[in-house]
């Protein structure tokens, strides 16, 4: 179990007295359910703290005959870890939270909801971009595919579902557009802005702006949803802006997460262990360590490797557009799929050093 975060199989590492009150507060054939597709290691747990050894049988059997699927299963999941969150061994941890399905995630990311505050530095006179009120909507976004697929930038697919995140950078102001390489360079390589007085790291972190180099205004990318057609649109954020975000909004719920989380930090030290997954041999280098680790004044000794993912998507419900962007900068589909599986924790998953 991780320092700050829960999982399901979390449960292995539960005291005997909490699991005998599990039991004894839901009934078997929940229990049956939330145990269906879990190893054989967690159910030996359940059976072992059963009255006697007739219930651990009906328990086997209520397993190996239900037919529940994924959502039940959750639902019933739910109920067992929001028992072990009552215990005050387990007040400072976060707990496991999912998406029943994909139709449910897929229900949530496409519904229009009233738009979230910009994310980033920017002023209130900061412009957005907006596929649905731009005059030229449908034709700067065929522009900017056209740039992107140009540059050998493809579009996100989000794996299991038909829809396609794709960055709409068209300038308010003059209508240029923007591919979504262009962007990249722009956000690690802002136009320097005097307003961040701790330099180059500071602003790359927290600088959602777009700079447009024809007329030298800043302005608010956007990233659609497209399903066949632009179907929902949020905020665009550049990689660090998007963890800059997310960290924000763990913070201001008094919890740390991903790069604040000291754990999360793996570091080509020669000590460390703890990367789990295959990280980007070229992301090693110092800035990016100095920008990923907000405890670092300067160039770091040990250069950052990869940062633990320890959140989850539902955390972030309230949130659209950190849970876009970060899925859109996943390099592996399997990734991005764990993320809204909600098993990226389980399944040690690596942030940084996985990313394009």
């Amino acid at each position: 179990m991780g320092n700050t975060v829960f999982t399901f199989t979390d449960i292995f590492y539960v005291k005997d007295d909490l699991i005998e009150k599990i039991i004894k507060a839901m009934p078997q054939e929940e229990i049956a359910i939330a145990l269906k597709r879990e190893s054989t290691e967690i159910r030996k747990r359940f059976y072992k703290n059963l009255p006697s050894v007739e219930d651990s049988k009906d328990l086997k059997d209520e397993i190996k005959y239900s037919d529940a699927e994924r959502p039940e299963r959750i639902k019933a999941q739910e109920k067992i870890l929001a028992l072990i969150a009552q215990h005050p061994d387990y007040k400072k941890i976060r707990f496991q939270s999912r998406f029943y399905s994909f139709e449910d995630f897929t229900d949530y990311i496409m519904r229009k909801s009233a738009p979230e505050k910009p994310y980033g530095f920017a002023s209130e006179n900061t412009p957005s971009s907006s596929f649905f009120s731009s005059p030229k909507g449908a034709q700067a976004l065929e522009e900017i595919m056209q740039k992107n697929k140009a540059e050998e930038h493809e579009s996100f697919h989000i794996p299991n579902t038909n829809i396609y995140l794709v960055n709409y950078s068209e300038c308010p102001e003059c209508g240029q557009t923007y591919s979504f390489k262009k962007l990249m360079h722009h956000y690690m390589n802002p136009k320097p802005d005097p307003a961040f007085k701790k330099g180059k790291e500071v602003q790359v972190r927290q600088d959602a702006r777009m700079f447009c180099i024809k007329c030298k205004k800043y302005f608010l990318p956007s990233l659609l949803l497209i399903d066949d057609i632009p179907k929902n649109e949020v905020q665009f954020l550049g990689m660090i802006n998007t963890l800059n975000a997310i960290e924000d909004h763990y913070e201001a719920l008094g919890k740390a997460a991903l790069t604040r989380e000291e754990t999360n930090l793996l570091k080509s030290d020669g000590v460390s262990t703890r990367v789990y997954r295959d990280l980007d041999e070229e992301a090693r280098n110092d800035f990016a360590a100095a920008v990923f680790n907000p405890k670092t004044a300067g160039p770091p000794s040990k250069i950052l490797k990869g940062i633990r993912s320890d959140i989850f998507l539902k955390e972030l419900e309230s949130r659209p557009a950190l849970i876009c962007n970060l899925l859109q900068y996943s390099t592996k589909p399997e990734i991005a799929l764990n993320l809204i599986l909600g098993i990226n924790v389980e399944m040690k998953d690596v942030l940084y050093g996985t990313w394009r």
